[in-house]
C-alpha cells in the first residue's frame, strides 16, 4: 500500500529526539558487497581503546525516529491515517478522521481541491470507501449490485446510478389488487365517502332511507317469502321489536311493526294490499282507538266475537258482536234486530225510544217509516165528534190523511204504528 511521507514531527516512541533527517526509501543497485565503511558511512572516528565506534548523532536519531514510526504504526493496527494527497487503490486500508478503518472500493485519486472532499468518514464518499466493520459483516452494497423492485414497486437499477423506487398506485377505491397501493386521491375519495355516511354510533339522517331487495319485483310473487326491515336489538342481540316489510308467495305486500317480549310473544300491527285491490289493516291483538276505547276479538263457546269496550283496565260494560251468527250482545245479553219472540223487560222507558214503533198523535197527515211492513191503529175525530177507528197493515212509506179518507177538514188522527216485518 502507499506509504505516507515522513512527517516532520513523529511521536517520541523510543525516547530519542526526532530530527528531520531523511533516509532513502530504496538502496541503489549494482553496488556489490559493501565494505564496513560502505555499510556505516556515518562512522567518523574509531577509538580502539574505547572498544567501539562513535556514530553521527543526527543520523542515529533519524534511524530511531523511523523505528518509532514503525512501532506507532504497529500499535495503531498497522493502518495509516488517510491523506488527501494520495491516490488509494482498491483494497487499500486507511483510518478516517472518525478513527474508523475503511477499505477503498475504487481508486479515489488525490484530493486536488485540498478540502478533504474524499475523506472516507464523509457519508457522501460511500462510492469510494466502506468501513471495515460493514465490509466484514456484509452490510454494504458494492457497485455491481442491482436494486430490484419487489411486489408493489416499480423502478430499480444499479447503484452506480441514481435509483428510483416507486409504489404502484391507483386512484380506484374499489380495487382488490393486494400488490397496488391507494393513491392520495383514492384515500381522499374514501375519506369523503366515509364522512358522508352515518356512523355506527348513530347520527341524523337528512334524506330518505331505502332498503332495496335485489330479488323482488312489485308485480310478481316471489318464490319464497321475502322480509327486510329495521330490527331493534338488546345488547345481547335479542330482537325486541321491528319495522319490516313482507312480500309473500301470494304477492301480498305487508308493512308491519311489532314488539316482542322475552318469551317470544309479539304484538303486531300491519297494513296489507293485494294486486286485486283488496286492502286491510291487521292487528294481532286488541286495538285501543283512543285513550279510553278498545276494540278486540275473542272466542266464546267456539263463537268468534268482536268486542267494543273501554280501555284496558277500565272496560266498563262491553258490547260484543258475532260476525258468524249476527247476534249482538250487550253486557252479556243478546240483542236482536228482529225479535223472534217477546220477553219481559226489566224496566220500561218512553215509547218514543222503542225501535220498531212510532207514535201517531194529533196528525192531520202521517207517513209510515220508509222501511219494512207496519201494523197500525188510530182514531179519526175533531174537537166535537168521533168519526172512525182505523186498523190495518201497510208497507213503510204509506201516507194517511183524514181529509183524503173523506172526513171533514180539521179532523186528525191519534194512534200507534208497529213494525211487523
Amino acid at each position: 500500500m502507499p506509504i505516507p511521507s515522513t512527517p516532520s514531527i513523529m511521536p517520541n516512541v523510543l525516547g530519542y529526539a526526532a530530527d528531520t533527517v531523511q533516509i532513502p526509501e530504496t538502496t541503489p543497485t549494482g553496488q556489490g558487497i559493501p565494505s564496513f565503511r560502505d555499510l556505516f558511512p556515518f562512522i567518523t572516528q574509531v577509538d580502539p581503546d574505547a572498544g567501539g565506534v562513535m556514530v553521527e548523532r543526527a543520523w542515529m536519531n533519524a534511524l530511531f525516529n523511523l523505528l518509532g514510526q514503525h512501532a506507532f504504526f504497529q500499535q495503531s493496527g498497522c493502518v495509516y491515517p488517510w491523506q488527501a494527497t494520495l491516490n488509494y487503490i482498491a483494497g487499500s486500508h486507511v483510518k478516517g478522521s472518525d478513527d474508523v478503518e475503511y477499505i477503498a472500493l475504487q481508486p479515489s485519486g488525490p484530493d486536488v481541491s485540498g478540502t478533504g472532499a474524499k475523506d472516507p468518514a464523509q457519508q457522501a464518499n460511500r462510492a469510494y470507501w466502506v468501513s471495515l466493520a460493514s465490509f466484514v459483516s456484509g452490510d454494504f452494497v458494492p457497485d455491481s449490485r442491482r436494486v430490484i423492485a419487489g411486489t408493489g414497486l416499480t423502478g430499480g437499477g444499479p447503484l452506480s446510478a441514481d435509483v428510483t423506487l416507486a409504489a404502484k398506485l391507483t386512484d380506484s377505491v374499489s380495487s382488490t389488487d393486494s400488490t397496488t397501493a391507494a393513491s392520495a386521491t383514492a384515500v381522499k375519495t374514501a375519506y369523503d365517502a366515509a364522512q358522508s355516511k352515518l356512523p355506527l354510533s348513530g347520527g341524523t339522517v337528512t334524506g330518505n332511507l331505502s332498503i332495496k331487495n335485489m330479488l323482488d319485483l312489485i308485480n310478481a310473487a316471489p318464490a319464497t317469502e321475502q322480509e327486510l326491515g329495521l330490527y331493534h336489538l338488546d345488547k345481547n342481540g335479542n330482537i325486541m321489536g321491528a319495522h319490516d316489510f313482507i312480500h309473500n308467495v301470494n304477492n301480498i305486500k305487508a308493512a308491519q311493526m311489532y314488539a316482542r317480549n322475552s318469551g317470544g310473544l309479539i304484538s303486531s300491527l300491519g297494513v296489507y294490499v293485494e294486486e286485486d285491490g283488496t286492502r286491510y289493516t291487521l292487528s294481532s291483538h286488541n286495538l285501543v282507538l283512543t285513550s279510553d276505547v278498545e276494540i278486540g276479538r275473542l272466542y266464546a263457546d267456539g263463537v268468534r266475537l268482536i268486542k267494543f269496550s273501554g280501555a284496558h283496565g277500565n272496560e266498563g260494560l262491553a258490547m260484543r258482536y258475532s260476525p258468524d251468527s249476527g247476534e249482538l250482545y250487550l253486557d252479556g245479553r243478546a240483542v236482536h234486530g228482529k225479535a223472534d219472540s217477546a220477553g219481559y223487560a226489566d224496566t220500561a222507558g218512553s215509547a218514543n225510544a222503542l225501535t220498531g214503533m212510532d207514535m201517531i198523535i194529533a196528525r192531520t197527515t202521517y207517513t209510515l217509516p220508509n222501511y219494512g211492513t207496519w201494523k197500525y191503529s188510530f182514531t179519526i175525530y175533531d174537537s166535537t165528534k168521533f168519526y172512525d177507528q182505523v186498523v190495518g197493515e201497510s208497507p213503510g212509506g204509506t201516507t194517511f190523511s183524514p181529509v183524503q179518507m173523506g172526513w171533514p177538514e180539521g179532523s186528525f188522527m191519534d194512534g200507534l204504528a208497529f213494525r211487523s216485518a
